[in-house]
């Protein structure tokens, strides 16, 4: 009797199995390519910010490409200090720092106007 007992347990553990099974086969599915892939995986790490005075924010973008072009632009009209930063995994930002108070911001501004440039002047 105690042999029937133990045999009345198989369809359950072949169930619990099978589903095992299957979880892995799906996972396998799923997890393998993305290993194998030969694709190159875009690292994300963002930039601390500046954390004193202000910067002069020349424009925000979701590609590195267009920043660095705002950036070149800046800096061949005499704007050198200007550099791309990543301050989040989807934002790229071409910007000034330390500008120390707000009366120079807004004369930065208005020297970025007469340039061409529109910039915003915002806490570091």
């Amino acid at each position: 009797m105690q042999r029937l007992r133990s045999l009345s347990n198989v369809p359950a553990a072949a169930a619990t199995l099978a589903i095992v099974v299957a979880g892995v086969a799906y996972l396998g599915v799923a997890v393998i390519p993305d290993a194998v892939s030969s694709a190159p995986r875009e690292s994300c790490t963002p930039d601390p910010p500046p954390g004193h005075g202000y910067v002069a924010v020349f424009g925000r973008f979701t590609s590195l490409a267009r920043a660095e072009v705002l950036m070149r632009a800046a800096q061949q009209k005499g704007f050198t200090a200007v550099k791309v930063v990543r301050p989040t995994c989807q934002t790229y930002v071409a910007e000034l720092t330390d500008i120390p108070d707000t009366t120079v911001g807004e004369s930065f501004r208005e020297e970025a106007a007469s340039a061409g440039f529109r910039v915003d002047i915002v806490p570091g």
